[in-house]
């Protein structure tokens, strides 16, 4: 069996978001001339990682045997959830003219990154928060939209029962009664039992007092 020029032995890691994890890779001797690269990835939209050319552009990651022509592995500080993903060790030949091609990758090392303990409680604590405030704005518009109605239900049915008065209003002993004067026919007939005032304005019924019904009983006892 021919042994793998690039040999990735770690098949998955999980990393909590800060952390660091290890990419181990391992790459033979007899290889033809040209650069290892790592990769997020491994399809024609993959993101470079790492490359000893351009180490300066990677502030997270770091080769822990910068001088080895067979150990490349490397260190990503600081982990976030976006570095989630398959990472690939690439050997590479070089051309004399355009990019580098790839010569053999290795397996693929499965990352997960996962939110750490403190973000476990701090993310339903937030959303908690959100529901409540939600929940406290939905309520108020509740109770301001019911006190509108209210109050136009009430104001309603004033106007309805102004509108649904009789003419006729009694004041103490007095009946008043209101009519149009452009229209005297309309104006009720008085009874004729009983004193009665009237004015241009309104006609107005006065009732006997209890007091002056004695005195008149007293007077026919009287006389008789």
């Amino acid at each position: 069996m021919e042994e793998a020029v690039v040999v990735q032995p770690q098949n998955f890691i999980s990393v909590q978001v800060g952390g660091s994890l290890k990419l181990e890779c391992r790459v033979a001797d007899q290889t033809p001339p040209g650069p290892v690269k790592w990769f997020l990835g491994n399809d024609p939209h993959r993101k470079l990682i790492y490359q000893d050319k351009l180490r300066d552009q990677f502030k997270r990651v770091t080769r822990d045997k910068e001088s080895s022509g067979t150990d490349f592995t490397i260190t990503l500080h600081n982990a976030t959830l976006e570095d989630t993903g398959i990472y690939y060790c690439v050997k590479q030949m070089k051309k004399a003219h355009g990019d580098d091609t790839d010569w053999e990758s290795g397996r693929g090392t499965q990352v997960v990154v996962t939110a750490s303990k403190n973000d476990r409680y701090i993310i339903p604590a937030v959303v908690c928060v959100l529901l409540a405030v939600l929940l406290t704005v939905a309520i108020y518009f509740y109770i301001r939209k019911k006190r509108g109605w209210n109050s136009g239900t009430s104001r309603s049915e004033t106007s309805l029962s102004e509108s649904t008065k009789t003419p006729n209003q009694q004041s103490g002993d007095k009946e008043i009664v209101y009519t149009d004067l452009k229209y005297p026919e309309r104006l009720p007939r008085a009874k004729t039992s009983g004193l009665q005032a009237s004015s241009e304005y309104a006609a107005i019924k006065i009732r006997p007092t209890i007091s002056g019904s004695i005195n008149g009983e007293r007077k026919d006892a009287s006389l008789s």
